[in-house]
């Protein structure tokens, strides 16, 4: 079923005046009993899409069914049949039926862009999807099986230019997550992103994978600024687009236009859990804590595990932290060894309890475990916080050098922000073009 409901939303996406809401949110209700009215409350959505595949030996048959999500009035509804061999033709027919229904009709630029089908091969198609699933878990596992997913989809396919932007976000993330350095993963991501627009110049995902190697590696600002807005102008729906827009914009000082942005993505997202920590993001750079903590703590809930959010909520926003705290942390430690920011959050939260000695102690397992590890940015920020001011600027040029994925976020994150108008920090950011620090 998933993959179905993979293939459909990203058909209808690109369509004008249709908000398609993503499919990693819409995913999470596949096999749900919950009434339309529920699901739609959940998911922002008007309309439910639901369906029923069957199987036989040879065939395939689809029911599709439209339900009003406010009123659970049935609507449109259809029965498609295809042999096994024609289930790619099949997936054509019925987003194009759909969408005309959805619509109230199709025009020929779109009936034709509905009828295009990006590979004519169903098990490649599968991989990619499966991919898509993994990479959305941000685990170094998830990360790991996603690539060999993109690479048998490609292996399948060579001129399937989804799976290249899939291995695109990859492995424009896994520096990001401190699973291999920037210097080894960025070009890699730009060179995929670029093998998809080679075979598809039209593919919105493609756009915004180089948009994020511009703002995270070549600090090339205006280059991302223009493949975000393009990513987006492509697929207004791609929530991925909207979401790292924001991101870019919440660098650069546009902090409006940002929460609204990663808004947008959390619209059409409306599950993620990244997207909900992002609008946690933006809000605190935004120096909006109290909304920021709404979205980080949403975050919390969907992944209790996920490290950003974690230390969003009990370094960068909770007031008063307490002994739970520790023991939560603590536990998260002992379940995840080598995750190197749940120990940075702990040590930021024995800073905040005023337990010093406990965050030195925290500091040398860092060094001793995790040097060469986590990014150097994120060294930094901890130096600054334990008041060695010097070894914090060492480490922050050594990110910056290294060109690390947090190096661009670190130019407006709030906890530096006494150093932030010091000549020495000025100078380190103007050298990479930071719009912030030009004169």
């Amino acid at each position: 079923g998933y993959g179905l409901v993979s293939t459909l939303t990203s058909k209808l996406q690109p369509l004008q005046n249709l908000v398609v809401i993503a499919k990693e949110s819409a995913r999470k209700f596949e096999d749900t009993k919950l009434p339309p009215k529920e699901i739609g409350q959940a998911l922002g959505a008007g309309t439910i899409v639901t369906g029923e595949i069957q199987t036989s030996s040879d065939k395939v048959q689809v029911n599709i069914q439209l339900v009003n999500a406010n009123t659970e009035a049935l609507g449109w509804g259809s029965t498609f049949t295809k042999t096994k061999d024609e289930f790619l033709d099949l997936q054509n027919e019925i987003a194009t039926k759909l969408a005309s229904e959805l619509k109230g009709g199709l025009d020929a630029t779109e009936a034709d862009q509905l009828a295009q089908k990006p590979t004519d091969n169903a098990e490649a198609q599968a991989e990619y999807q499966a991919g898509r699933r993994d990479w959305g878990k941000r685990s170094k596992r998830g990360f790991d099986n996603a690539i060999k997913h993109f690479e048998k989809a490609i292996e399948l396919d060579p001129n399937y230019a989804d799976p290249y932007v899939g291995l695109a976000d990859t492995f424009g993330l896994i520096s990001g997550y401190n699973f291999a350095s920037a210097n080894e993963a960025m070009p890699k991501a730009k060179s995929y992103a670029e093998k998809a627009i080679e075979i598809n110049p039209y593919l919105a995902g493609a756009y915004s994978s180089l948009g994020w190697v511009f703002l995270n590696y070549e600090y090339d600002w205006a280059a991302a600024d223009s493949s975000f807005r393009k990513s987006i102008q492509l697929n207004p729906n791609y929530a991925t687009a909207n979401h790292w827009f924001g991101l870019y914009l919440s660098n650069i000082g546009k902090h409006n236009e940002a929460i609204a942005s990663v808004k947008k993505a959390a619209e059409l997202d409306p599950q993620s859990m990244i997207i909900q920590s992002s609008l946690g993001q933006v809000h605190i750079i935004a120096g909006r804590h109290d909304e920021a903590s709404k979205y980080v703590d949403r975050a919390h809930q969907m992944s209790p595990t996920f490290s950003t959010a974690i230390w969003f909520k009990y370094a960068k926003l909770k007031q008063n932290n307490t002994g739970g705290d520790v023991t939560s942390l603590l536990e998260l430690i002992k379940q995840f060894p080598n995750q190197p920011m749940h120990r940075k959050t702990l040590l930021e939260v024995y800073l905040k309890m005023g337990n010093r000695e406990a965050a030195l102690d925290q500091m040398v397992d860092l060094l001793e475990s995790f040097d060469g590890i986590l990014n150097d940015c994120h060294f930094a920020d901890t130096f600054f916080l334990l008041g060695k001011n010097e070894e914090g600027y060492r480490r922050l040029e050594m990110g910056i050098e290294a060109r690390e994925t947090w190096a661009a976020s670190y130019g407006s994150l709030p906890s530096l922000k006494k150093f932030q108008q010091e000549p020495r920090f000025r100078e380190l950011y103007k050298k990479i073009g930071h719009p912030l620090y030009m004169d």
